[in-house]
């Protein structure tokens, strides 16, 4: 029931937050200064319409178009200004997210809160995801890994009621998916593969 899921969301935040608290003592890494910290782009909120201009790579200081990645920079930095914990608390709590529509999606595909739960968990800790949420640089496959699974979860919802609603959401997220991280452009074959597993 929906008490037992809340409890075991909060769980997976407590989780999170003891594995990865500590993120937010790091100064900046490996890319960090050169795409986000010593980036006088990002610095000034009047440069956002920038992201669509032929220049973004100049500008960006990235080597791949990912506009919505480029703009939490912006969102940063006029939040919190010079202080280094800022973006790497912003990508704890992007991380938090993620994991939260991860167990939805597992939720909605296995039926079962305790194995959506577990999933969840092993994704939240698996030390593969290290660098992922330590490096602000990196902020594109946490942005990714969020809205791929909220694009899924509204494509479902569409299939119950209000598809005028869901389905809309269910494209933007998918841009948004799109346009963090490239690689979101398999996220139809995916679909289709989970659509034929539930046809048997």
């Amino acid at each position: 029931d929906f008490t037992t899921s809340r409890f075991l969301i909060i769980a997976l935040i407590a989780l999170t937050c003891a594995v990865y608290s500590n993120t937010l003592l790091n100064g900046f890494t490996i890319d960090d200064e050169f795409v986000y910290a010593d980036n006088h782009f990002t610095k000034h909120l009047r440069n956002i319409p920038r992201l669509f201009d032929s220049g973004y790579f100049q500008y960006s200081n990235e080597a791949s178009y990912r506009p919505v990645c480029t703009l939490t920079y912006f969102f940063d930095i006029a939040l919190w200004g010079a202080w280094s914990g800022g973006p790497h608390l912003t990508n704890l709590a992007l991380c938090l997210l993620t994991e939260i529509a991860l167990f939805c999606f597992f939720l909605v595909v296995t039926k079962d809160r305790l194995a959506a739960f577990l999933g969840a968990a092993l994704f939240a800790i698996h030390p593969v995801h290290t660098e992922v949420i330590n490096n602000i640089s990196f902020r594109e496959d946490l942005l990714v890994g969020l809205f791929l699974p909220v694009a899924w979860l509204c494509y479902k919802r569409s299939e119950r009621d209000r598809p005028w609603l869901w389905v809309p959401l269910a494209w933007l997220a998918y841009f948004l998916a799109l346009f963090s991280k490239e690689h979101a452009v398999v996220f139809p074959a995916l679909v289709a593969l989970l659509a034929w597993t539930e046809s048997d």
